[in-house]
This record gives C-alpha cells, structure tokens and sequence, in this order.
C-alpha cells in the first residue's frame, strides 16, 4: 500500500534556469541541440514545472511543448530580516578611504558564474568613462580578487549587507547575454536595503514590478551608466526616492510570501 501511495505523489521540478536559454543566449545553438534532449526529459518527467520567473516559465512550456495547466511561477525572495534590519555600514567609507562627497557604486559579481564573469565588460567601459569625474565615483566589487582597472575588488566580503548600506549606488551591470532564470538574490537585496539601482533589462529579469524612473533606473552601455552614476551622485533626493520605491517591491519578495505559494501549489494538486 505505502509503495502504490507514493508512486500517486506528484512530482515537481523546481527550475531556476535553463541550460537551452543560456546557450542561445551565448549563439551556441549546436550546444544548445544537444543539450535540450536531457533538460526535456527532466521536465517531461515531471507532473509539475515551478519555475523562477514567468520568462523561464514561458520558455520551457513553449521550448518542450508543456502543459501550461502544470507551470507555476514561485519568484525567488529575500529573508525578512534583510528588509527589517537596521541601516549599518557606517565603517566601510572610512576604511575605503572616501571623501564625503565621493560617490560609492557597489557591484557584486561572485567568481565561478558566468553571467558575473560576462557583466565585468561592462564594468571596464564604466570605470573608463569615470575615471576623470570630480567628486570621484569608486566602483567596488565584490565576491572576487579580480576586477577591471579603475575598480576596487574587495573579495568575499562578511559584512557584506553593511557594505550595500554603506553604498550610494547599487549596479547590475548585465547584457542580455547573461542569462538568469529569475530575478537575481542581489537585486531584492538591494530593493530591500533600499538601494538606488542601475541596471539593465537582463539584470531587472523576473522583477515584473519594477519600473525604470520609478524604482531603478536603466541603462545598457557604459555611457548610460555614466550618465546614470552622475544623475544620482548630484541629486541625493532622487537617490532617496528610487530606495523607497525599490524597498517597497521588495515587500513582494520574500520567501515567506513563496513558501505559501509553493504551498498552495501543492494542496492544489494533492
């Protein structure tokens, strides 16, 4: 009887992204063919897909012919406690050794993932454009020792939400080709620390709430970001403005929120 039971268990598949996705998005089409047999037959052999973000989700029904009846979105989120924490950070300028007039614009980009590896071109172009700007901009980077002239690598940091406290400005520096499933952990935690943002349309992927010129700004070259940067180093009430809006989104992003949708997922087919 427990064997018959559990063979009556739906199964899901919990998909963050897609190998298929990521390979088009690199023009590796060949690659993209012979992988797209092994990521269809996890999916065919589940009886439901919950995926990361409507995107993805869209993707895979279309991309393996799946019933839309058994894809669900549940986004990714933040802990409650990273919205609710008190500001920090008051450190981190004295020991970069900034002005109060200089502006600091955070970047985090992890070694060993692609998309963070990819968004540094566009790191290179910024630091270039900045370079001469007075107040100066620092460009920081973190969650690696390698970073591009004219940025300051700061490594895997510890204290790192008092680092997007003490920071001016959040980047998220991503071209389209840096594919991600759903909406990427470090931009809900700078929505939830009430960070102003710029961003690409890839980095905002699978926040389906958030406006440009409402909670972040965009931008897709250096020159933007340039432009951007210097916006929001001379305009602190625009700063201010863009971190409330950006934290009140975040509120739609906590895991608490998803685990009751997982949930009523679930008793919705049990």
């Amino acid at each position: 009887m427990v064997a018959r039971l559990a063979q009556l268990r739906p199964t899901f598949l919990d998909a963050h992204s897609s190998t298929v996705m990521e390979l088009r998005a690199f023009g590796r089409n060949d690659q993209a063919r012979r992988s797209g047999w092994r990521e269809g037959l996890g999916l065919w052999a589940a009886q439901g897909v919950i995926a990361a973000s409507r995107e993805l989700m869209e993707f895979l029904a279309a991309e393996y012919s799946l019933n839309r009846a058994s894809c669900w979105t549940v986004p990714n989120g933040v802990p409650e406690s990273t919205l609710t924490r008190p500001p920090g950070g008051m450190g981190w300028r004295t020991r970069l050794g900034l002005a109060d007039t200089e502006l600091l614009a955070l970047h985090s980009a992890p070694a060993g993932f692609g998309a963070n590896d990819i968004s540094l071109n566009l790191v290179e172009g910024i630091a270039r454009a900045t370079t001469l700007v007075s107040p100066r901009i620092c460009i920081v980077v973190t969650g690696r020792f390698d970073a591009p002239a004219g940025t300051r690598a700061l490594g895997v940091v510890k204290d790192y939400l008092d680092l997007v406290d003490a920071s001016d400005v959040a980047m998220v520096p991503f071209p389209p080709e840096a594919v991600c499933g759903g909406a990427r952990n470090k931009v809900l935690e700078f929505f939830a620390r009430g960070k102003a943002v710029i961003s690409t349309k890839e980095g905002m992927r699978g926040v389906e709430n958030a406006k440009s010129g409402e909670h972040y700004l965009h931008a897709e070259t250096p020159k933007e970001f340039y432009d951007a940067l210097l916006l929001l180093r001379d305009d602190l009430d625009l700063r201010l403005r863009l971190g409330r809006a950006a934290r009140w989104i975040a509120k739609d992003y906590l895991w608490s929120s998803a685990a009751r949708r997982l949930l009523g997922i679930f008793q919705s087919v049990v």
